[in-house]
């Protein structure tokens, strides 16, 4: 009998650390014009944007709504799911979309799931800003 699992990822784009001549360190705050909004986002922070819960909570409800059973038949390391939004300053998701994957219908349920919590922005130099996220699901299979 086959089994299907999945992994989750979520990936925030890393931040990246500056090393002062005195020795203390201090982010520097990167951004870029997102293509689908237009909007300026960050690909760095100090403080990267969580929902309300952290990440484990996110995490818990995606593997309880999500199930393998949503993958495409025959789901395997190769068959990936990964949507992408955009955390704005007042903690709403705008521009979410679809990044890859041959099912629209797990990518819209996954988006669904993360509008439906609170976020909150991420913040550079002490100002809250717009910062892209992305969730992946991978399938794999695995006999019993």
């Amino acid at each position: 009998m086959w089994m299907q699992y999945f992994v989750i990822s979520i990936l925030t784009l890393s931040q990246r650390e500056i090393c002062h001549s005195n020795g203390s360190f201090n982010t520097a705050c990167d951004f870029k014009t997102d293509p689908l909004t237009g909007k300026v986002i960050f690909t760095s922070a100090d403080i990267l944007p969580v929902n309300e819960g952290g990440r484990n909570v996110l995490l818990s409800r995606l593997f309880r709504e999500v199930p393998p059973d949503d993958l495409p038949p025959n789901a395997d390391f190769s068959t990936t799911i990964e949507v992408a939004f955009i955390v704005d300053t007042d903690g709403s998701i705008i521009g979410e979309r679809i990044v890859s994957g041959k099912s629209d219908d797990t990518g819209k349920m996954i988006l669904k799931i993360v509008k439906q919590f609170k976020w909150k922005p991420a913040v550079c130099n002490g100002k809250k800003v717009a910062m892209l996220d992305s969730i992946s699901i991978r399938g794999c299979s695995a006999e019993n």
